[in-house]
Formats: structure tokens, C-alpha cells, sequence
């Protein structure tokens, strides 16, 4: 009896079972712009609540997708983490992925995700017209850089994007303006002094 009640003690005050799920995780460390395959991954057991939001589960959602951020081993998959429709996960309403490709194609290399730019456009050649600059957005976070990453295939050009070719987080306000840039003058991209500010 007294048997018995030791067991039943320790069935009802021993650990509690979390409950898990299975979810995908990088089998090592992935740099930003590799395109998974599913050799980079893993599929585990994780407590749920330890899961973050959209991560993904299986396979076929992400084999032959693109990081837009590097991935340490043993993270999870977050739709956040992949170029596509997830870079704008978070973003203020009415946020849109604009692509922005930049005069100076080398310039670009330094830039990561998360990082913020002003965006500067100079119009005239100096002869017929006068040269001008001016900013033409503020303070825009960096989505996705190819040219900072492994190849430099895009999701915005079938696997041919231009050198110097970054995407970023726009307001509404600048969207447009920032998509016909290109064809207005040279772009120019700086880092924003508010750059500290940017998320991690």
C-alpha cells in the first residue's frame, strides 16, 4: 500500500509534460539570399509555446525559397525570414516592398536587412540641365539585399536581378515615387543617421 501511494504521489507532483509540435529548423548556419533545399533543414519537436508565430512546418513551403535574413542552426523557419510576401510581416498598414537599385552597385554590398537609408535622387547631367539632389524618402528599412548575400537571385526578377538592386520598406506616401526612380536620375543610397533605431 504504502508502494502504491509513493507511485501515485509522483504521478500526480512529477514534472509537467509541455505539450510540443513539430516544426522545421536550419540543420546550420544559412546566410541570407541561400535558397533552401531540403537538406538545409530538419524537421524537430519543440514546446509550443517556445515556437514563434508562422513558422513553418513543412517541406514544401520553403524548399527553393530565398532568406532574406541569415538563419543560426537550430532556428526555426518564420515566414518573416524568407524574401516574399513575409518581409513585410509587422509593417505598418499600407507598407509596400519596393525595389530601389542604386547608381553605385558597389556602394550596396555594405547594406543588411534592417538597416535604414535615406534614399536620394540627382537629376541633370550638368550640361543641358543642372545637376539636383534631393531626398526622395526617408529613414526606409532595408528588406533584402542581393548583393549582400550568396547569388543574387530575386524574387522580383525571375533569378536576373540588376546589381545594385535592394529592397525596402516604404510608406504609401513614397512608394510610388521610389518604383519610377530609376528613370528619373541616379539613385543614391546613405545610411540614415536614425539607423541605431532600426530593429535587430
Amino acid at each position: 500500500m504504502a508502494g502504491a501511494a509513493v507511485a501515485l504521489a509522483v504521478l500526480h507532483f512529477g514534472p509537467r509534460i509541455e505539450p510540443t509540435r513539430s516544426v522545421l529548423t536550419a540543420v546550420r548556419d544559412l546566410p541570407a539570399g541561400h535558397h533552401l533545399t531540403a537538406s538545409d533543414l530538419v524537421t524537430v519537436q519543440v514546446a509550443s509555446d517556445a515556437i514563434p508565430p508562422s513558422s513553418t512546418r513543412e517541406l514544401t513551403e520553403v524548399v527553393g525559397q530565398q532568406l532574406a535574413v541569415p538563419l543560426e542552426r537550430g532556428a526555426p523557419v518564420p515566414a518573416a525570414s524568407l524574401v516574399g510576401p513575409g518581409l513585410l510581416t509587422g509593417a505598418p498598414p499600407g507598407t509596400s516592398a519596393v525595389p530601389v537599385r542604386a547608381a553605385d552597385a558597389e556602394g550596396t554590398a555594405i547594406l543588411r536587412p534592417g538597416m535604414r537609408v535615406n534614399v536620394i535622387l540627382t537629376t541633370g547631367n550638368g550640361y543641358e540641365a543642372p545637376t539636383q539632389s534631393r531626398v526622395i524618402a526617408r529613414n526606409v528599412t532595408v528588406l533584402w539585399n542581393g548583393d549582400s548575400s550568396e547569388g543574387s537571385s530575386s524574387w522580383l526578377s525571375n533569378g536576373n536581378s540588376q546589381p545594385g538592386t535592394i529592397i525596402v520598406a516604404a510608406p504609401e506616401a513614397d512608394a510610388a515615387q521610389l518604383a519610377g526612380a530609376t528613370s528619373e536620375g541616379k539613385v543614391s543610397l546613405v545610411i540614415s543617421p536614425n539607423a541605431e533605431d532600426a530593429a535587430p
